[in-house]
């Protein structure tokens, strides 16, 4: 799911930086997005929302039903944010990363922000499976 854009992420970067869009405020509009078949997101076709200044950014929510711990291989975590719940899970600064997350039974638990005004690369997120 995509957030659309609304006028309280403005204020809410402002204040909580991109924890504002792992809330889960009920005034927030999500849409249906789908990859491309690669499994990429770009942030160029992600719904543009407004940040402070001339940040805009993508903001998708996924879910991992599978229960326990799960590895997601992220292909370059520049200009990127990922959140499960309000949990900030802290990224390398830039470069491909393999983190270790918890499955749940929340389809829309993990949110993911991307500085779409500054970052073009696609997003490509993987399952690790051994």
């Amino acid at each position: 799911m995509a957030l659309k854009p609304h006028p309280r992420t403005v204020d809410g970067m402002g204040h909580y930086g991109t924890a504002t869009f792992a809330e889960k405020f009920e005034g927030y509009e999500w849409q249906i997005y789908g990859s491309k078949v690669s499994g990429e997101l770009l942030p160029s076709e992600l719904p543009q929302v407004r940040g402070r200044g001339h940040n805009t950014w993508g903001v998708a929510r996924f879910g991992i039903t599978q229960k326990g711990k799960v590895k997601l291989k992220i292909n370059d975590t520049n200009l990127l944010d990922l959140f499960a719940g309000k949990t900030e899970i802290i990224l390398p600064e830039k470069g491909p990363a393999i983190i270790e997350l918890n499955g749940n039974d929340d389809p829309q638990h993990f949110t993911l922000a991307v500085n779409s005004a500054s970052r073009q690369t696609g997003v490509l997120l993987e399952i690790v499976t051994e």
